[in-house]
């Protein structure tokens, strides 16, 4: 008797698979190297980067990295008025990288232009083509 062989009906289950199976290994790896003190932090950040900085005393300052010293930092004002402030490390409790209105523009195009892209790939074929004549929509002709 000869033994047929089963072909799955859908081999990417199998890649879905591997790609879950992935993942859940991927989350259980350390994760490497702890964040980097404070100071280390912003010492890598570029001058006039806009950050914010939540103090120990609950004050949340917004604005930009100046001059940077061993022991403390300049935050400059994030628009033309305000004024520039000395910052020690250790008054510091936490620092976020606050994004600009042109980094948000650029994400944003970016993500409209990959899903039109995508959309022109792998749109559905069926709806760019008119039905044969006398054929109703949305009914498949078996030959």
């Amino acid at each position: 008797m000869r033994m047929i062989k089963c072909v799955p009906a859908y081999p990417f289950r199998r890649i879905l698979r591997a790609l879950i199976a992935l993942v859940c290994v991927a989350t259980l790896l350390p994760a490497g190297d702890a964040p980097p003190p404070l100071a280390g932090y912003i010492k890598n950040l570029p001058k006039g980067r806009r950050i914010e900085v939540r103090m120990t005393s609950g004050v949340v300052l917004v604005g930009r990295v100046g001059t940077v010293r061993s022991d403390s930092f300049v935050l400059g004002p994030d628009h033309k008025a305000g004024t520039a402030q000395e910052i020690e490390y250790k008054d510091v409790r936490d620092v976020k990288i606050r994004s600009t209105g042109t980094e948000k523009w650029i994400i944003g195009i970016t993500i409209f232009l990959a899903l039109a892209g995508w959309s022109a790939l792998f749109g559905d074929p069926r709806s760019s083509k008119p039905p044969e004549p006398g054929q109703p929509r949305g009914v498949a002709r078996i030959p």
